[in-house]
């Protein structure tokens, strides 16, 4: 993963978003895993929102690194590449070309979720907002109070951050990063 600061040198990725014309680019998503939720964050706001006509078919997925653990971040890296190398509990997702799809984790097909483009939660710009509650979902709680956000950060890679609310009215809280590379 290459990540350049506001003036373009080399180094940690700060928080807001980079001037136009320094874009960080992501080619492999293997790179994301365990990354600071901090260069993640910048790296998302970085991205571009993918035309939801594109997104049909199968996307590989990894859990980029939790939330709550930022402060552990570099204790969390080897645990997150180490979760993934033995057999990931999220595999990635399947979208389909009526706006809906559904997640692939340990050996089967997990939550449903319908797309379309809307504004993060989290950067206030535009993203695929991918939602767990419409009621033909038919996920339960505490799946049904997930929000997910997406954005192409490059090459076949796109990547978001995922939030949580323990009531439909509450606040929601980020939880973790999930990456996606598009199956060939």
């Amino acid at each position: 993963m290459t990540t350049a600061t506001t003036n373009g040198s080399p180094g940690k990725a700060t928080a807001r978003r980079p001037p136009p014309g320094n874009i960080t680019r992501v080619e492999r998503l293997d790179d994301l895993v365990g990354g600071h939720p901090g260069a993640l964050r910048a790296i998302f706001a970085a991205g571009a929102t993918p035309d939801p006509a594109d997104l049909p078919g199968s996307w590989s997925g990894r859990i980029l690194a939790l939330e709550p653990a930022r402060n552990l971040s570099s204790l969390m890296r080897p645990v997150m590449q180490a979760i993934h190398g033995g057999g990931p509990l999220f595999r990635g997702k399947t979208f389909f070309s009526d706006g809906t799809g559904h997640n692939h984790v340990f050996s089967g097909d997990g939550a449903r979720f319908a797309f379309e483009p809307g504004l993060s939660e989290l950067d206030g710009g535009p993203a695929i907002i991918l939602t767990y509650d419409a009621p033909r979902l038919e996920n339960r709680w505490p799946v049904r109070n997930l929000r997910g956000e997406m954005r192409h950060v490059g090459g076949r890679i796109a990547m978001g951050p995922v939030l949580f609310s323990a009531t439909r009215a509450g606040e929601r809280r980020l939880l973790f990063w999930f990456g996606l590379e598009r199956d060939l």
